[in-house]
């Protein structure tokens, strides 16, 4: 039997011991964030949150009333499809004030490992990672003052997303992901799902093999996307706020469009 060399032997271990210490790391944090979230989730509530009427609207629902016929809501199927899934497959019981907190928390908990699993990927940087991670649970909170809102399903989809597209996956499995996270959102809330089909539609552009007509339909993108936020806050442009969130909104774009302008594409696109 032939001996292999130690170079290869540590070669071929290395790739078990990074999962290792995938798994170790978005475990370790996991639990963090779900023993964190639960005292947080159980200690908080907001004076207008529509936990109440959630509950009753499931309740509803998961003793046979069928969405937009007998239950009066605006919320996609997808949002029936996973409280449905948390309250048969798992023993949570009838929706109350607890089992909705649960669900809550898992989608807390998951939101924030993406981060971390986001910008670990693209830094290379344990410490960014936990830095983001920290600061998308601190940024969430909300998930667990307003549990039973279709909005935690949203945020998690939001951050799949960005978790997917820039990781290392072969390129037909993160599309397939990609579409799915945007077809999953559309069905909760239509116009969150809207926005995340326009930026995948932005980003499929600019990972485009460049030539002649994909130039032009690059810079029609960015002019699209920098126009398309004043638009939708037309509205409300009149108050302070919108007009300093427009500004900020405005100049982060701006210096994401400029950031992936030239950037390398691991994934091209091919337009025929």
């Amino acid at each position: 039997m032939s001996e292999v060399p130690p170079g290869q032997e540590l070669q071929a271990n290395r790739p078990l011991s990074k999962t290792a210490e995938w798994i170790l790391w978005c475990s370790f944090l996991a639990t963090v964030a779900v023993a964190t979230a639960y005292f947080q989730a159980f200690d908080a509530m907001k004076p207008f949150d529509d936990e109440g009427g959630f509950i009753t609207l499931l309740r509803r629902f998961l003793q046979g009333g069928a969405p937009y016929r007998d239950l009066a809501t605006f919320y996609g199927p997808s949002y029936f499809l996973y409280e449905w899934i948390a309250h048969s497959l798992f023993p949570l019981g009838p929706p109350s004030n607890d089992s909705v907190r649960f669900v809550s928390i898992a989608f807390w908990a998951l939101s924030s490992v993406f981060a971390f699993v986001l910008v670990r990927n693209t830094t290379r940087s344990w410490l960014l990672g936990l830095t983001a991670f920290l600061l998308v649970f601190r940024l969430a909170a909300f998930l667990g003052e307003e549990p039973a809102h279709p909005q935690e399903l949203c945020l998690l989809m939001v951050v799949a997303a960005m978790a997917v597209g820039a990781s290392r996956w072969p390129g037909m499995v993160r599309l397939f992901c990609l579409g799915a996270f945007a077809g999953v959102l559309t069905l909760t809330k239509i116009n969150a799902g809207a926005l995340l089909v326009v930026t995948l539609a932005v980003a499929s552009v600019l990972a485009a093999r460049p030539s002649g007509l994909i130039r032009a339909a690059r810079l029609a993108c960015l002019a699209a996307a920098l126009i398309f936020v004043p638009l939708l806050m037309a509205p409300n442009l009149g108050t302070e706020w919108a007009q300093r969130f427009l500004v900020l909104a405005e100049c982060s774009l701006a210096a994401v469009l400029i950031t992936v302008w030239r950037a390398d594409f691991d994934l091209k696109f091919e337009w025929r």
